[in-house]
């Protein structure tokens, strides 16, 4: 009987489908103030001219097929230790000298920050030379134990140098300002001297204790190899790093969309700038897929989610904000001009700063995920070129599709007519697909919805994905959706590719989701 009723909810959304394919819906969404209208539409108006190069979404859907996600690769993350930001192997340290010399006083070892500047502090709470011993000087030293920066000169500027007494009198640092050639010998540069004879009232060791250092130091010319921390972190999570030769193999077996999920906080500075040498890599694989004639969806990924930076609450859209534009700006100014194939996605899965993923999530995060989304496309239309009219996904609130998250959603004002695709990601299993399926049915006929993200997997009695994934292709072709299935680089967890072989360990289930059972 279960079986006849899926049999039967299949037809009748096949039916629903087709119906409304030829059909221009109208409806009007409006703000609870009524201050806003949102004209929802499920495919191109006939009315409308549009350039010739455009496909209407229907037939976008039918060229770009099922797809799959080179998930776990340019996503991964890192929150503490790896990433183009965070601080390379170069030190600072402060020494202060006594005349006659009587002791080795050093401050902590500070490092630089990736884009080499660094905020020099030492509290000079106590020393160990004796409180009667008469000052000499204050000097700074450059550290590095990379192998790679011996013996290469490198340039340090310093822009700001001051000793503050623990009684408050205020000395500049005159001999440190300016920029100095050192050069790294035996992991040390050599030293930056400040004679102190100048500073009034500065006499003895004693005078100096309490007292703090400020400097503000940038490196330039040092050696860093920014590639080598982008592929440490592409590697990180077990893949290796994507090549053409792993893209031409998608390609090659008939999938022609490619979903590219990537994180950007660990190859970004606090104030929203992307590493260049990042946004390189990430066009290079873009590059790679459209040049292998594939649809490719560019995602921000893992700074949303449960541990991510942008959240669906209107605190943290209010913080967050101008970063966010920043961030969004920077990507699509780099992808402009790639053509209609690109399709850039807004944020994965944004959840409110309790990490609701349930029925009970306040209507005021599920209306921050709807000012996210208006963002996105009011800055990615700013940047012009093909962006003005390039086909855009977004997201739900965490990317889910239940009843409440559906009903909250409001599509983005657009300048470009029906260019907005949404995004569900459905997990769904064999046992409540049915159910699933059934409330999302409405809203794909209202909306352009693409799965984003789904897959079955592999058990500990082997891989039994076939039944679970024929059943959940029926749902898809019903609706007339495409279906991007996450594939994690794991071969023995939701993989269907062999990164490291190039191989299909499953062709059976490969072909089912790129024919879609049909």
């Amino acid at each position: 009987m279960k079986r006849l009723l899926s049999i039967m909810l299949i037809i009748a959304l096949s039916f629903c489908v087709m119906s409304c394919g030829m059909y221009t819906e109208s409806g009007i969404a409006s703000a609870e103030n009524g201050s806003s209208t949102k004209v929802v539409v499920s495919s191109q108006n006939a009315n409308i001219v549009y350039a010739s190069e455009d496909l209407s979404v229907d037939e976008l859907f039918k060229d770009m097929g099922n797809g799959m996600s080179l998930g776990n690769d340019l996503d991964v993350c890192d929150w503490d230790t790896i990433g183009s930001n965070k601080a390379i192997d170069y030190q600072a340290a402060a020494i202060y000298t006594t005349n006659p010399y009587s002791a080795w006083d050093a401050s902590s070892y500070q490092y630089f920050s990736y884009d080499g500047s660094l905020h020099f502090v030492w509290k000079i709470d106590s020393l160990k030379a004796a409180t009667s011993t008469k000052c000499d000087s204050f000097a700074i030293q450059i550290v590095s134990h990379d192998a790679n920066a011996q013996n290469k000169p490198l340039t340090c500027t310093i822009t700001n140098a001051t000793f503050t007494t623990s009684s408050g009198s205020k000395f500049t640092m005159g001999n440190l300002i300016g920029s100095h050639t050192l050069t790294m010998k035996n992991e040390v540069t050599e030293y930056v001297y400040q004679p102190m004879s100048s500073f009034d009232g500065v006499k003895t060791t004693g005078d100096v204790i309490g007292g703090t250092i400020e400097i503000d130091l940038k490196l330039e010319d040092f050696y860093y190899d920014v590639s080598s921390e982008i592929a440490k972190l592409e590697t990180y999570w077990g893949n290796p790093v994507a090549t053409e030769d792993m893209i031409k193999a998608i390609s090659d077996r008939g999938f022609k969309t490619l979903r590219v999920p990537v994180t950007y906080f660990n190859h970004m500075s606090d104030n929203g700038t992307i590493d260049t040498a990042f946004l390189d890599r990430v066009e290079e694989v873009v590059d790679w897929a459209l040049k292998y004639d594939m649809y490719v969806i560019v995602s921000i990924q893992h700074d949303t989610g449960n541990s991510g930076w942008i959240m669906a609450s209107e605190s943290n859209y209010k913080s967050n904000k101008n970063k966010v534009e920043y961030m969004v700006t920077q990507i699509a100014d780099r992808f402009k001009s790639k053509d209609e194939k690109l399709i850039l996605e807004g944020f994965n899965e944004v959840v409110n700063e309790k990490c609701q993923w349930d029925d009970n999530i306040p209507d005021k995060d599920l209306a921050a995920m709807n000012m996210w989304n208006q963002l996105f496309v009011d800055t990615v239309r700013a940047t012009g070129e093909n962006n003005k009219d390039r086909y855009l996904l977004v997201n739900t609130y965490a990317a889910m599709s239940t009843k409440k998250v559906l009903d909250a959603f409001v599509l983005p004002s657009d300048t470009a007519n029906n260019k907005i695709l949404v995004g569900l990601h459905c997990y769904f299993t064999l046992s409540n697909m049915q159910e699933k399926f059934a409330i999302m049915t409405e809203f794909t006929q209202k909306y352009n919805v693409i799965i984003g993200e789904w897959a079955f997997w592999i058990s500990k009695d082997g891989d039994n994905r076939i039944e679970g994934a024929t059943e959940y292709l029926k749902y898809v072709n019903a609706l007339g959706v495409p279906a991007i299935w996450w594939d994690n680089g794991h071969i023995n967890e939701m993989a269907i590719f062999d990164r490291k072989t190039l191989t299909w360990p499953n062709e059976e289930l490969v072909e089912l989701i790129i024919t879609g059972g049909k």
